[in-house]
């Protein structure tokens, strides 16, 4: 007997973490399932799909539609998905790391000097540019809530942006979903000063209290990153490899 819609939604989310992270962006969507381990969920109305499993170029050979411009795959080698999704058109964007806590990370020094950035989308721009100009998430985005920390001298040197949640009656999560955080950055003035780490430390302890998970997608190069993350207790959840068709805005990075 074959599974509705729904049904392999509701195993996407239970069976891989990553999806089950963001259940709630993925309310509606379509999705499909290849034993034993494969699933394909597409939201066309963002134009985002995720694929995970040993049979992910079969999904997407048979499934992927056209107004997907964003795919998140797994690396693999040979990588059969890759090779569809670029006679598909689709470019490489690069691998990176999709990382979650659960619980919450040890206290950081200057944890006390973040905080929500009561300020107006010019000026938070303008902190951006010194902080993190290439990150995808503009500062002027209202879609985020953007947190910040406040030296006592230099004024704002460090920022990051976390998912906004619908109300709580609108979530219509599937259970586990959580809350995403992007754009860290740190005015280079003051980095490897522990800014990063305290600036992820209070975010993250802040949004657990009111989500199961809190999560973030570091590129695979960035070890520094990574290194502090982990160090916070960060964990690994999986390898990312995105793809997007070239005319494609650049919104959808981690």
């Amino acid at each position: 007997m074959s599974k509705t819609n729904a049904e392999i939604l509701q195993a996407a989310c239970t069976d891989v973490a990553m999806i089950r992270a963001q259940g709630h962006q993925f309310v509606g969507a379509s999705a499909w399932y290849h034993a034993p381990d494969s699933y394909l969920v597409a939201d066309r109305q963002r134009g985002n799909a995720i694929v995970v499993g040993r049979h992910a170029a079969d999904l997407l050979a048979c499934h992927l539609d056209e107004a997907i411009t964003f795919v998140r795959a797994e690396p693999a080698t040979p990588d059969t998905a890759g090779a569809i999704l670029t006679a598909r058109g689709f470019e490489l964007l690069g691998d990176w790391v999709w990382m979650y806590s659960d619980t919450p990370p040890p206290p950081q020094p200057g944890e006390s000097n973040v905080t929500v950035m009561d300020l107006p989308p010019a000026e938070r721009l303008s902190v951006q540019a010194r902080c993190n100009p290439d990150t995808h998430v503009a500062a002027d985005d209202d879609t985020w809530q953007w947190w910040g920390y406040n030296h006592r001298e230099a004024g704002w040197v460090g920022l990051c942006a976390a998912e906004k949640l619908p109300a709580r009656s609108d979530r219509r999560y599937c259970r586990g979903a959580g809350v995403s955080l992007a754009g860290l950055g740190v005015d280079p003035q003051f980095r490897r000063s522990g800014i990063g780490s305290a600036l992820m430390a209070a975010v993250t302890r802040h949004y657990l209290t009111i989500a199961p998970v809190v999560h973030y997608g570091v590129w695979l190069t960035n070890t520094p990153a990574l290194r502090a993350y982990r160090l916070l207790g960060v964990c690994d959840g999986q390898l990312v490899r995105g793809w997007r068709k070239p005319a494609a805005a650049a919104s959808r990075l981690p």
